[in-house]
């Protein structure tokens, strides 16, 4: 067996060093041992007995194996890899490349295998932050010669991306991953490693939606890739989607469990168990599950009581349950242990948020409603929340039933007003009296769902200052036409700050928002686990007809009023639409569209509308480009998904609509809690089911040979 370690200092070619044990026809003089281990100078062997074992009950057809091999960067973060350092000692198998050399495709190309291996090395070359950085600046001036030597290679390219982001220069990066991208076919094994660092500095710049697109071509192949599994969950927490990234995280960490070995050469980080727990238990947190996330954190402490984000996050549980006590000597040993600034803020803020709830004077939280006629459904209503709010406010605009005595049964402000043809009039009446800090707003047919009901005061009471709103996913059951059900899900920001009528007020006669006045105060609208369970639309086919018309004279109000309102368009898209005027709901959706000012979810509704639209009068094509509009905005649209199927079969494209169709079972499996989508229908399993069966055999049939 033969030893040979590279210098770390230099700038001179790499290739020549790592290859000229490896040259010749015959076994070098020099290394004449069977089997080749090449290390740098800043490694280190830590197991060399289990290298003599893996080399004795190695398979003829094994020429290479992977070393795990573990570093510690700058930041005192530890990395787990795996390279390819031992070799088997073959005429064919040489390095290749200036710098960043490799060895795996001559491996392969001799015929011979690449495996796992139990070998550990230690990288002690990443710990100086100034040596690192002059390692950086001379591998990018090779990295620009190998380049002119060989401005094709999209493997010198994605290196001198990873440099050029190492040195903080994004706009490099970018535009060398693209050159990356130009330069390899999908097949070569290159091509991943360039989407996941796509991915990657996407998230960088916090672009999750364009991260996700590179993440899922990845996994197009590789479904259980660790790498892009975790990149995926990172980009589902940028998007706030926390069922979803735990979905994710519990993949990754399985993937992890049972990494193969074209996993491991296309490259992982492994983080310690902890590490994992931690990333599962903020998503758990953030859902509101409690009690789940405090129980991870301890078991993860007891293994590794040193995790300084496993302590600072179950000092945020502690605050959100109420329990100062149990918080104050976690964050007292945080700062001891000198933990980074951001973990230590975070609490801090958080305990002062706790400590002026304490002390506050005002009602947390006022429960606001108007109704009319509302008798039959106004007393669940008010049993879903009448335990967590301060105060009810009700305005009634014209009651013949016994609502008003109802509401004051339950203790409400009752007040009466004339109806005006317009619910944001209404609702600001309602508004207006309410005394409480934040305000819950719900319709008579909506209910505060009951694990909501249980979370929302300690959400509230932790929720920082520049946040305005919170986003509530509302789940309404659907009549349709032929008298299924269908659940759709919306968000909606249905808890904001009273920060006083008129400062805050609803706007619009029909589908009426609290959004702009909480933007245009530079406030934040935050997704949040909260969940309201609405049954306005489970009703008989004359009483929804009777509302469609009722929105349809509003909406019409509306855009007289507003003409350039695109949200007020894109709704009068809709109720056009359940009025089966087709080529005027069209023409109001495209409108809306071309204002430019919905936001990236209600676009994806338009899209999706618009494609339902085409495809009822057969226009297929342009019924596949609305899904895919609707699919840029929203990647994982379950309903866009199902959408695009649909058109790729009309259009004799099954292998493509079956992938697409498996796309939506995987994102319909999971339920996005909070959604991203304006609309999400949950498109029934057996529907699913039986078009993935039919698409399966129409796929068989284009790939089995004449």
């Amino acid at each position: 067996m033969s030893w040979r370690a590279g210098t770390a200092a230099g700038c001179s070619p790499y290739r020549g060093r790592r290859t000229s044990p490896l040259r010749g026809t015959s076994r070098s003089r020099r290394h004449r041992g069977e089997w080749i281990l090449s290390l740098d100078a800043d490694e280190r062997l830590c197991n060399a007995e289990l290298l003599h074992d893996t080399l004795l009950q190695a398979s003829p057809d094994v020429g290479g194996f992977l070393l795990e091999h573990l570093s510690t960067d700058a930041e005192g973060n530890r990395h787990r890899t795996w390279l390819l350092r031992l070799l088997r000692n073959h005429p064919h198998i040489r390095f290749r490349g200036r710098i960043h050399e490799q060895v795996a495709e001559s491996i392969q190309q001799a015929g011979y295998r690449i495996c796992p291996s139990p070998v550990r090395l230690v990288h002690v070359g990443y710990s100086n932050v100034e040596l690192l950085r002059r390692k950086h600046e001379r591998n990018r001036q090779l990295l620009l010669q190998a380049l002119q030597e060989e401005p094709d290679s999209g493997y010198l390219w994605l290196q001198y991306a990873r440099t050029a982001l190492a040195l903080g220069q994004a706009a490099e990066a970018d535009y060398a991953l693209e050159r990356a991208a130009g330069c390899t076919p999908e097949e070569s094994p290159l091509w991943t490693q360039i989407r996941l660092w796509q991915a990657h500095v996407a998230l960088q710049q916090q672009q999750p939606t364009a991260a996700t697109k590179h993440l899922q071509a990845v996994l197009r192949h590789y479904p259980d890739h660790p790498t892009a599994l975790q990149l995926y969950a990172e980009a589902l927490l940028q998007q706030r989607n926390w069922q979803r990234c735990l979905q994710a995280y519990e993949r990754w960490e399985r993937a992890l469990a049972q990494p193969t070995a074209e996993h491991l050469l296309l490259g992982i980080t492994e983080p310690s168990a902890a590490e994992i727990a931690c990333r599962k238990a903020y998503c758990l947190y953030m859902l509101g599950r409690w009690e789940e996330a405090e129980s991870l954190l301890l078991d993860a402490l007891q293994q590794a009581p040193d995790h300084l984000g496993c302590r600072a996050l179950l000092g945020h549980v502690y605050l959100s349950t109420g329990r100062l006590e149990h918080a104050e000597p976690l964050l007292a040993d945080l700062e001891r242990r000198n933990a980074p600034p951001t973990l230590l803020r975070s609490l801090q803020q958080h305990r002062e948020r706790r400590l002026r709830a304490r002390q506050r004077t005002r009602p947390l939280l006022s429960f606001s409603m108007i109704v009319r006629d509302e008798a039959q459904r106004l007393p669940a209503c008010l049993d879903s929340v009448r335990d967590v709010v301060d105060e009810i406010v009700i305005v009634d605009t014209g009651s013949q039933d016994d609502t008003p005595e109802i509401a004051r049964r339950y203790g409400a402000l009752l007040f009466h007003v004339a109806w005006q043809e317009d619910f944001a009039a209404a609702r600001n009446e309602a508004l207006r009296h309410c005394q409480g800090e934040w305000i819950l707003y719900l319709d008579a047919d909506e209910q505060l769902a009951p694990e909501s009901a249980r979370l929302l005061r300690n959400l509230l009471e932790d929720t920082p200052e520049e946040v305005g709103a919170l986003i509530c996913t509302i789940e309404s059951p659907h009549r349709t036409a032929d008298g299924r059900v269908e659940l759709h899900r919306g968000a909606y920001p249905r808890v904001f700050r009273n920060y006083g009528y008129p400062t805050i007020r609803f706007v619009g006669r029909a589908h009426e928002q609290i959004s702009p006045s909480i933007l245009a105060l530079g406030k934040q609208i935050v997704a949040s686990p909260l969940r309201i369970l609405h049954f306005g639309y489970d009703q008989a086919p004359q009483v929804l007809q009777q509302k469609v018309w009722r929105n349809y004279r509003l909406l019409m109000q509306q855009v007289q009023q507003e003409p350039l309102d695109a949200y007020a368009w894109f709704q009068l898209g809709q109720t056009l639409a359940r009025l089966q005027f087709y080529t005027e709901a069209e023409s109001a959706l495209r409108f809306a569209l071309q204002l430019g000012t919905l936001s990236h979810a209600m676009s994806a509704s338009a899209a999706i509308v618009l494609a339902q639209l085409c495809g009822r009068s057969r226009r297929i094509g342009e019924m596949l480009s609305w899904a895919e509009y609707a699919l840029h905005y929203v990647p994982d649209h379950v309903y866009a998904l199902y959408l695009k199927a649909r058109a790729l079969r009309f259009l004799g494209r099954p292998c493509e609509a079956l992938e697409a169709l498996r796309n939506a079972r995987a994102s319909q499996r999971v339920p996005e809690l909070p959604t991203t989508a304006a609309v999400q229908i949950v498109v029934p399993e057996e529907v699913l089911e039986q078009e993935e069966r039919e698409l399966a055999e129409l796929a068989a049939q284009e790939c089995s040979p004449a």
